[in-house]
């Protein structure tokens, strides 16, 4: 049977759904909110690379690096290499990623880039695409909130979707740059 797990507790239920309509005390919205990596032997902290047996022990223990203070679950899968997220950096381990600095990171540490490598990384807010994350990271977006492109965590698909308001495009890019009266960029942003 599948379980789906609260990112912010760790707690199970048998349907999404049920999860979801659940109030979590851990949550800062007051709901659970769903955990998107898999069931693992070891649940590592996104922001300090530290490991639990389960993700309820991982959700419940303090971080020092996380805003939350609280272990804040990376829902990658593990790899030989762990890329940054704002900068496009990697370490062979998620503890080295995370607990060293980055310029262009709102926490100033890295934040670890949960997908697998790829041919083309894309921009969530303006659809452009690049080979590298690196190179995605570091050049500058009029589309993004901080300026940069930031990279979209889904894979190519023959359309997208907008994460607010549900609309469809056939392309990444005509989806990010049309209006969206619900989001708060005022944009579509594409869901996963």
């Amino acid at each position: 049977m599948t379980k789906y797990y609260c990112k912010c507790c760790g707690d199970s239920y048998s349907s999404e759904s049920s999860l979801l309509s659940g109030s979590c005390s851990y949550s800062k919205t007051g709901k659970h909110q769903l955990f998107e990596g898999s069931e693992a032997v070891k649940y590592y902290c996104a922001y300090c690379g530290d490991y639990y047996s389960s993700l309820t022990s991982l959700c419940r223990n303090s971080c020092s690096y996380s805003p939350t203070k609280k272990h804040v679950p990376y829902e990658g899968t593990e790899k030989s290499k762990y890329y940054c997220t704002y900068c496009g950096d990697y370490y062979s381990s998620l503890s080295s990623l995370t607990r060293n600095s980055c310029s262009y990171s709102p926490t100033k540490h890295h934040f670890p880039f949960a997908e697998n490598e790829k041919a083309k990384y894309f921009c969530a807010y303006c659809g452009d695409s690049y080979t590298s994350l690196s190179s995605l990271t570091r050049n500058s977006c009029t589309y993004s909130p901080t300026k940069h492109h930031f990279p979209y965590d889904g894979n190519e698909k023959p359309s997208y979707k907008c994460k607010y308001c549900g609309s469809s495009y056939s392309t990444l890019t005509s989806l990010c740059r049309n209006s969206c009266s619900k989001s708060p960029t005022r944009y579509h942003f594409p869901a996963k």
